[in-house]
Formats: C-alpha cells, sequence, structure tokens
C-alpha cells in the first residue's frame, strides 16, 4: 500500500498496483460498446443526515477504490489545504454519509476509467446513485447545505468536469463557508478553483462570489497553501475584472487594473524563497511524454499552484 507521505509517490504512480483493470467486470465493456443501458437499483442506504454504520462495503473493488482516494487521489484536492480535510476528514465522514461514500467511490472510479479506459459503466452508476441522493437535498431547506453536502458535490464536480454548482442558494453557501474553518472552508476554495477552471475554459464570469473569501483565514496566516489560495483569490479578481461578475458587464476600468497588478506585485514579494523552483527544465520535447512545457521541481504541492 503506498504511503501517503511519500514525495511524488503519486505522481509516479497513478494508478497504484491495488488497482488493476481487472479489478472491473469484464462485462463492463461490453455495455458501454454495445450501448446497452444500465440498470441502476434504487438507493437504500440510510438518509443524508442519519448517523449511519461503520463504513463496510460489498466488494473488495469499492474497498480498493475507496482506499486508491485516500492514498493518492485525495492529496490533488488537498494540495492547499495543509489540513488535508479531503485526504483526512471526509473518509472518516463517509462513515455517516453516504452521499459522501458514493461521491469517493464515483471519483476514484472516473479516474481508473480516465486512465485506464476500463470502467466507465461502472463510474456512472456511483455518480447516478449518488446525483439521486443529492436532488432531493437541494431542493430541500436551506439549512441542509452544509459542508459536508459541498464536500460530496465537490467530489462529483471533479468527476465528470461539469458545472454543478447551478442553484444561487447552494453558491451562496459555499462562498459563505469560506471562513468558517475546517471542512467547510477547505471546500469552498475547491469551489473557487473549480469555478475558476470553468471561467478559464469557457471564457464566462465567475459564478461564485468572491467578498466572502477575504475573511478567509488564508489572508492570516502565512504558510503556503494560504499564500497559494491567495493566488488563487487574484486569479478569481482578474477573471472578474475580465469577465464580469455575472450580474454586471466587464468595465476595464484602469484604476482597478492597476490595483490588481499592484496586489499580485505585493503577493509575489511575500512569497519566501523556498518557493522557487529547485529545477526549471525549459528545453521543449526533453520530457519523457514529449511535453512542450517546461519541467519545474518544488518542494512542496502548494508551490506549484503558485507558478501554474
Amino acid at each position: 500500500m503506498s504511503d501517503r507521505g511519500t514525495p511524488g509517490q503519486a505522481w509516479a504512480c497513478p494508478v497504484p498496483s491495488l488497482l488493476s483493470p481487472s479489478t472491473f467486470d469484464s462485462d463492463e465493456a461490453d455495455d458501454e460498446d454495445t450501448g446497452s443501458m444500465r440498470v441502476i437499483p434504487p438507493v437504500s442506504a440510510p438518509a443524508y443526515g442519519q448517523r449511519g454504520t461503520p463504513l463496510r462495503f460489498e466488494t473488495d473493488e469499492e474497498a480498493r477504490l475507496f482506499m486508491h482516494y485516500v492514498h493518492d487521489l485525495s492529496s490533488w484536492i488537498d494540495v492547499c489545504d495543509r489540513q488535508c480535510h479531503f485526504g483526512l476528514e471526509v473518509p472518516r465522514r463517509a462513515c455517516r454519509f453516504p452521499l459522501l461514500s458514493y461521491g469517493i467511490l464515483a471519483f476514484s472510479s472516473r479516474f481508473i476509467a480516465l486512465v485506464s479506459g476500463v470502467g466507465r459503466g461502472r463510474a456512472a452508476d456511483y455518480h447516478s446513485r449518488a446525483v439521486q441522493m443529492l436532488i432531493p437535498i437541494l431542493d430541500g431547506p436551506i439549512e441542509a447545505l452544509d459542508e459536508n453536502l459541498l464536500a460530496a458535490i465537490v467530489l462529483l464536480h471533479t468527476d465528470v468536469g461539469t458545472h454543478l454548482y447551478g442553484s444561487a442558494r447552494l453558491l451562496n453557501t459555499a462562498s459563505s463557508l469560506a471562513a468558517t474553518g475546517g471542512l467547510g472552508e477547505a471546500a469552498s476554495w475547491v469551489v473557487l478553483r473549480q469555478d475558476i477552471y470553468v471561467s478559464l475554459t469557457k471564457s464566462q464570469p465567475l459564478c461564485i462570489q468572491l467578498d466572502h473569501y477575504r475573511r478567509s483565514s488564508s489572508f492570516i496566516n502565512g504558510d503556503a497553501e494560504s499564500l497559494a489560495n491567495r493566488a488563487v483569490f487574484l486569479c478569481g479578481q482578474v477573471l472578474a475584472y475580465a469577465f464580469g461578475s455575472g450580474t454586471t458587464f466587464p468595465t476595464l476600468d484602469v484604476h482597478e487594473w492597476t490595483r490588481l497588478s499592484d496586489d499580485a506585485d505585493r503577493w509575489l514579494m511575500s512569497m519566501p524563497v523556498d518557493f522557487t523552483p529547485f529545477w526549471v527544465d525549459g528545453i521543449a520535447g526533453r520530457n519523457v511524454d514529449g511535453s512542450v512545457f517546461p519541467v519545474v521541481w518544488m518542494t512542496r504541492p502548494a508551490h506549484s499552484e503558485c507558478h501554474g
């Protein structure tokens, strides 16, 4: 089993040995090739808010998917979270909240399907089960939109690569948790990164409000992850300047651009020396995979967010 603390191991072996393609049923590929409809049984798991039972899986495949998330994938989500809430707290809460369990299985199986080409139907099953549980919660009272729900949506959003934050009140909840600490604050920063990705790739305004993030602990603490989150926030501000806020058109005000430029300069000056890459190879095509991008090696994962 891989050690979560071993530097670079998750990158060197994206699909660990405990998850071989043979883990998946051989008839699953046939379902996809023939286009047959997979029947998803009704969800009979405990209600979202129930205490639940000790986490047990029906098959070793599900257990392996869960461990793959814990030991390899969660660190990618926690890249800007020093306390690693998605790697430590989310698996613990999955014992009580089935929606988180299905979110983990959907995310992990989707990743395996992408890198191996096997198991796409199974990944869709887990995602569909999670959505079955998610829809009535989103239609319920605002009090149900808590940090556990937000963490589950982060996993499902990462799983399918589509925007699941269509509800205005859900977006308001996500941003309002940015200064609450714990899992809620960690999840809210991931939501912002996901929203930035959608804005960049589709050239559209951010959907989330940035004001709540100003009260986040990331603007108080001086650790590498907090500095990386500040860079994410600056990127969001630039996108809001370029594309507007969603309700207003961009003004392209010169004074606002100057302020953003000054903020970026101050952030750059605040970076400690250990943020500097210790190795940069800028020769195109020199990488083993023939990538046109240079090789940049950093001492901590959060540093890469600041140089990405």
